[in-house]
């Protein structure tokens, strides 16, 4: 997992573990590796097409903003379960929402607005097909 998210740097790799051992000074989990690197979860998606209410988008939204999760960290995630699991269409209309998503990044005064105009995005898009 951190050899795939330093993409092949093993020095960045050894840098990772013994930065995150010294923080903890405990054995190191799967978890707190996740949250460090801030690796969004492959589960994420699926959670977010099992929702009934808009509700349930806007409290993840909320409690994804408030844990620190990076939005280039989700739009990443996006893209890469997108072309796993969507169909062309589905595709076609997420794409457009990531690429404004990505512009909005650096001037935005309230991050976890686009947060969820992600999810609800993929809410909107997908539910109903995957």
């Amino acid at each position: 997992m951190v050899y795939d998210n330093k993409h092949g740097d093993l020095r960045a790799c050894l840098t990772i573990l013994q930065s995150v051992y010294h923080m903890l000074r405990e054995p190191i989990t799967t978890e707190v590796l996740q949250e460090h690197l801030q690796i969004v979860p492959d589960t994420l998606w699926q959670t977010i097409l099992s929702f009934k209410q808009h509700r349930q988008c806007v409290k993840l939204a909320n409690e994804w903003y408030e844990s620190g999760y990076s939005l280039r960290a989700m739009l990443m995630s996006l893209v890469k379960w997108s072309l796993e699991n969507c169909t062309d269409t589905q595709i076609y209309i997420l794409a457009p929402m990531m690429s404004r998503i990505e512009k909005q990044m650096c001037i935005c005064n309230n991050p976890v607005l686009l947060l969820l105009e992600i999810i609800v995005t993929v809410w909107d898009a997908c539910k109903t097909n995957i």
